[in-house]
């Protein structure tokens, strides 16, 4: 005769405390026993979703209500790698990447809206350099981002075979 009934492990999140727990439950003769096993701490990176400059989410909010695009593609990433020479402590750009058609055209086609969209972002996200716009997951589209004068200028276009420096992103 088996005492040993049922064996379960539960993975499961601990709520607010940045934990995962394994926890190990079996039941002999209608006695449910739970033994806690073991508990490790999640990387900050898993523990909370990124969070957005509010400068860049009314840019977000105004390209789609004011300017009627669908933004399918708002990330903030890393540039350090990318652009060595970047301005001291402007390690992150913004990337909008919106939905193909004649409004999203219209747009990438105005130099002055852009820049003035990227002040935005740049002068109310201290961590930001660069704002970029364009098709979603396609190549292309235009940047602009914080020079050493204090202007907020366009990138241009470097060779494809060219290492990119601040100032200059890869164009096909």
């Amino acid at each position: 005769m088996s005492y040993l009934q049922n064996l379960h492990f539960l993975l499961s999140f601990i709520p607010h405390s940045g934990k995962f727990m394994i926890r190990c439950s079996f039941t002999a003769s209608l006695v449910t026993l739970s033994l806690f096993l073991l508990s490790f701490p999640v990387p900050s990176s898993a523990q909370q979703p990124t969070q957005h400059c509010p400068a860049a989410l009314s840019v977000k909010k105004e390209l789609e209500q004011k300017y009627k695009v669908k933004v399918t593609y708002f990330d903030r990433k890393d540039i350090s790698n990318e652009y060595p020479d970047h301005p001291t402590s402007r390690t992150e750009a913004y990337n909008f990447g919106m939905q193909k058609s004649h409004a999203l055209q219209n747009l990438l086609s105005s130099s002055k809206l852009l820049a003035a969209m990227s002040k935005s972002v740049i002068q109310g996200c201290n961590s930001v350099g660069l704002v970029g716009f364009g098709e979603a997951y396609s190549d292309g589209g235009r940047s602009f981002g914080l020079f050493s004068d204090g202007r907020i200028g366009e990138f241009a276009c470097a060779g494809r075979d060219t290492r990119s420096r601040w100032g200059q992103k890869d164009c096909y």
